[in-house]
């Protein structure tokens, strides 16, 4: 098969799945003779049309207008049965516009155009479910957010800037990475909304920060002893989550101090869910929701941690150089009082550092802020709560650094092989 037939073959068959998925759209509506737009016929002969006159950009704008005129008085019929979408007239452009970039040989863009394409056609109720969900708030943090990513990433420089080795461009896109992440946990709670039980609430709470569900968890039980068993489960179950965000995000930009704390990060988060669920069933029954009180996709959010990620990022270098090791585990103890992404995220631009030296650091910061999450819990949830939670933390922490020292290495040899 000659290249002409490949190409024409691969928009025919996009403008059928197109046609197919209209046609079986319009009978679905069951509008019988007054069906107002075409379906598996006219699509093809749309893309042809399309494919064959775009041989000359005269005669392919001649064919655009002719039928921009035939699209213009469908819709016109179809408004006059009360129908004012421009979706079907949309797909026939979108079709029209598959013939030339075949015609240029892309033939990868033409098939995922078409794919999108039926995709958004067919999945119109579920979006429209998820834009009714969505505030109008939301929508204008995540188009913010949308815009720093795909316009202000790609401007910034990627390369490395004063003795500290900072890059902006990779200091950004932790920071997209970090609030991505947090976001979906984000977005799953708000659609769950009132249907979310407590471990769910715990499991997407630590993927957005298990320090925060802590507080927020620690503050609604306070005073209700009859559940501190249960409230205490969902804290341990968010703090087991912190542990395989923290190796999701650490693969992600330093791949060998990621491995390296697979497998001590894996014996953990298993161990703390377990106890959770242990936790999580004594105790009454009650609801717990809104746990988490800000959306990570903010600009004062975003903006706070590229702050808090640059200054660490100084801090362990100058700490590194004048301390030495005390001053940096010194450092990543310190780093546990609030959420430790910072840091954590810091230790993986120091490219210097050696992954077992790093991933110490890295344990030394999530057994401290395990400690520090069971003394939150104390001060903010009574003694009932704070004793369960603060025992449980305190052994998960005193776990977290001899897994790390012993099994980081094990992680390492087996990644060499």
């Amino acid at each position: 098969m000659n290249q002409q037939a490949m190409r024409l073959v691969v928009v025919l068959g996009v403008a059928l799945l197109i046609g197919l998925e209209r046609e079986r759209d319009q009978a679905e509506r069951d509008e019988g003779p007054q069906r107002l737009f075409g379906g598996v016929r006219t699509f093809p002969l749309i893309a042809l049309a399309g494919y064959l006159l775009s041989i000359h950009i005269w005669a392919y704008v001649a064919g655009l207008i002719a039928l921009g005129g035939l699209l213009a008085l469908s819709y016109h019929r179809k408004a006059a049965h009360g129908r004012v979408g421009l979706t079907s007239e949309v797909a026939a452009l979108i079709t029209y516009a598959l013939g030339p970039t075949a015609q240029m040989n892309a033939l990868w863009l033409t098939v995922a155009s078409g794919i999108i394409t039926v995709l958004l056609l067919e999945l119109k109720q579920p979006l429209d479910r998820i834009a009714r969900r969505l505030p109008d708030e939301e929508i204008f943090t995540f188009t913010q957010f949308a815009l720093l990513t795909a316009v202000i990433l790609p401007l910034l420089p990627n390369r490395s800037f004063t003795a500290f080795q900072l890059n902006p461009f990779k200091a950004w896109l932790i920071v997209i990475a970090v609030a991505g992440i947090s976001y979906l946990s984000y977005l799953l709670q708000r659609w769950r909304g009132h249907t979310q039980g407590l471990l769910m609430a715990a499991v997407l709470g630590g993927i957005y920060s298990s320090t925060a569900t802590t507080v927020a968890l620690s503050r609604q039980g306070r005073g209700v002893s009859a559940q501190a068993g249960r409230l205490a489960g969902a804290i341990v179950i968010a703090t087991g989550m912190m542990y395989i965000r923290l190796v999701v995000l650490v693969i992600l930009f330093a791949p060998t101090l990621g491995y390296a704390l697979l497998f001590p990060f894996a014996a953990m988060s298993l161990l703390a869910l377990l106890l959770g669920v242990l936790w999580s069933q004594r105790g009454e029954r009650g609801e717990y929701l809104d746990l988490i009180a800000g959306n990570p996709l903010q600009l004062s959010y975003a903006l706070m941690f590229a702050v808090l990620f640059v200054g660490l990022q100084v801090i362990t270098q100058l700490t590194l150089q004048q301390l030495g090791n005390a001053g940096l585990y010194t450092l990543a103890f310190v780093s546990g009082t609030t959420a430790i992404d910072p840091f954590v995220l810091g230790i993986t631009q120091h490219t210097g550092m050696a992954a077992r030296q790093a991933a110490i650091a890295v344990g030394i910061a999530a057994a401290s802020n395990n400690l520090f999450k069971g003394i939150y819990a104390w001060r903010l949830g009574g003694a009932h709560l704070g004793r369960r939670v603060l025992l449980t933390l305190i052994l998960l922490g005193a776990l977290t650094i001899p897994a790390v020292a012993l099994l980081s290495d094990i992680s390492l040899s087996l990644l060499r092989l």
